[in-house]
């Protein structure tokens, strides 16, 4: 860790949290009248709202959590799913009431020293999945997570660095909202210029007489598979939103699989046009995708 400013403290972070996780409730989940104890489950943390959970499918009275043996954590304590695929996707949330969380969900206490709000973003800093163990369910080890090195400066500072950040991340959103906005705008102005461009009294005839008579046009790889490192790329209509193919997140596939739809197979030059799903999106094939293929949404 390199020098730290003055007040701040070269720590651990398990010196200034407390790492436990959820449980699994010893009974059937019922919602009674008069209830305040939500149970939260890792499907519960899709919400798009920032760092706070969307509603609990699931609430429960403090006397039912009781009952089922169920944890109730205080608010404050931040959660994120510690458990097989979801561990990838960099959800983390705080809790804003008492909660109960299902076992496949870790939860992170601060401590007094500790802004609940410093922790989330420090933790929104960190890939989860580099601190799991296990085969083919991964998990987060709570022995490596709490090694990790913390610097953990004054309460105060803490919530300085909060507010600065938070100030940026909406400004952030707040572009992100407005190129949103820009994105179909500018959809609607490219098939208007391409259209005004080509509304000439030329000779109009089937995209068959200036395609390969030998390389009909066709669809692609009906069930590619699973993502197959070193395989054969994949282009889908996903992977071509806006004219240009992201060739860095591709998938692959198995040699053999693309081998049964070779004549999809790509060349330099060629063009994509998306014909199922999202209808209409064009990409040319760059040289790297030489013998790639396409799925059957992609002609």
């Amino acid at each position: 860790m390199t020098e730290l400013p003055v007040g701040w403290n070269a720590t651990t972070l398990g010196h200034v949290v407390q790492l436990q996780g959820g449980s699994t409730p010893k009974g059937v989940l019922v919602a009674p009248a008069g209830v305040d104890i939500p149970f939260y489950k890792v499907s519960d943390m899709n919400s798009s709202n920032g760092a706070f959970m969307s509603e609990a499918r699931v609430t429960l009275s403090t006397q039912t959590a009781a009952q089922l043996s169920l944890r109730v954590f205080a608010p404050g304590a931040v959660i994120f799913p510690k458990v097989g695929g979801a561990l990838h996707t960099n959800k983390k949330r705080i809790l804003t009431r008492p909660a109960a969380v299902d076992t496949n969900t870790m939860v992170v206490l601060p401590t007094a020293a500790l802004d609940p709000r410093f922790l989330y973003h420090w933790l929104s800093n960190i890939t989860l999945a580099d601190y799991a163990y296990g085969a083919p369910v991964p998990q987060v080890s709570r022995s490596r997570l709490s090694e990790v090195p913390f610097a953990l400066p004054p309460l105060a500072e803490q919530r300085r660095i909060v507010v600065a950040i938070e100030e940026r991340l909406s400004h952030l959103d707040a572009a992100a909202s407005s190129l949103s906005e820009v994105s179909p705008r500018l959809t609607q102005f490219r098939q208007s210029l391409l259209r005004d461009a080509f509304d000439i009294r030329w000779e109009r005839v089937p995209i068959t007489f200036v395609t390969s008579a030998e390389r009909v046009i066709r669809y692609g790889i009906l069930k590619p598979g699973k993502d197959v490192p070193g395989g054969v790329p994949v282009v889908k209509v996903r992977d071509y939103p806006d004219g240009e193919i992201r060739v860095d997140s591709l998938m692959r596939t198995t040699p053999e699989i693309s081998a049964r739809f070779e004549g999809a197979t790509l060349r330099p030059g060629d063009i994509l046009i998306s014909i199922r799903g999202t209808y209409g999106r064009v990409a040319p094939v760059p040289d790297v995708l030489a013998r790639a293929n396409i799925t059957q949404d992609s002609a």
